[in-house]
């Protein structure tokens, strides 16, 4: 079958700053046949409850391209990753 992935069209970006510091928090967001995130958890934490609360939230203002299969539109779970490195 011929299938593409949800992607993220838009985001708004972070508030935080996170100087000093690096990681990646690995979630899963459930996008429905709009496009719309309709859930999201968490998959692989950074260590930081802070950094996994953002990821959530930063994805949560997220528009995305829903998933296609031969051509349809589809549900699906979708992983993705926050990531953030140090500030130079």
């Amino acid at each position: 079958t011929n299938m593409r992935p949800a992607i993220p069209k838009t985001c708004s970006p972070s508030g935080s700053t996170r100087l000093g510091t690096e990681g990646t928090v690995s979630v899963a967001a459930l996008i429905d046949v709009k496009g719309k995130m309709i859930d999201i958890k968490v998959i692989q934490s950074s260590g930081s409850e802070k950094f996994d609360k953002e990821a959530i939230q930063y994805f949560s203002r997220c528009k995305f391209s829903p998933a296609k299969r031969n051509g349809n539109p589809i549900e699906i779970w979708q992983p993705l990753q926050y990531k953030w490195g140090l500030n130079k």
